[in-house]
């Protein structure tokens, strides 16, 4: 009988585990795939590396889904105008190639990847040791009922 609560408490910590990466995954890709959400990361980002005024020439690529990139061109010119983005004192390089909602950026030969997967991964390493603390407390008061 006990073995078979313990593989019982297993598999239901494999759905939840499944369950929760599923509604991460639902809702980091919608933010991921929002153009107003993405502009305004990358934004920030962009301006924080041309605050510290990189050394190494200047030079940020960043690599988006192609069928946001124009969107996220739009975007800039909208938000920020012409003449900021010129300002800006690294050269950014727009790419549309991702073949996923997010994003990755690539500064002196290091990629950083923001991507629904990453994302995904991330936010599950933090809810899953609470999960298991939940369910293993759940079990130690429900055997001493």
């Amino acid at each position: 009988m006990e073995l078979a609560a313990r593989d019982i408490v297993l598999k239901l910590r494999d759905a939840l585990g499944r369950a929760v990466g599923a509604v991460l995954a639902a809702g980091a890709g919608q933010k991921l795939q929002d153009v107003e959400f993405l502009g305004s990361v990358l934004h920030d980002l962009i301006l924080k590396y041309a605050e510290a005024d990189i050394e190494h020439g200047g030079r940020i690529q960043i690599d988006v889904p192609g069928e946001i990139r124009q969107k996220l061109v739009d975007w800039a010119l909208r938000e920020m105008g012409q003449d900021k983005l010129e300002g800006l004192k690294i050269s950014l390089d727009l790419k549309g190639t991702l073949a996923q909602a997010g994003f990755e950026y690539n500064l002196t030969g290091a990629t950083v990847e923001v991507t629904l997967e990453s994302v995904v991964e991330m936010l599950t390493k933090m809810v899953s040791p609470a999960m298991r603390e939940l369910l293993d407390r759940a079990m130690a008061s429900g055997g001493d009922q």
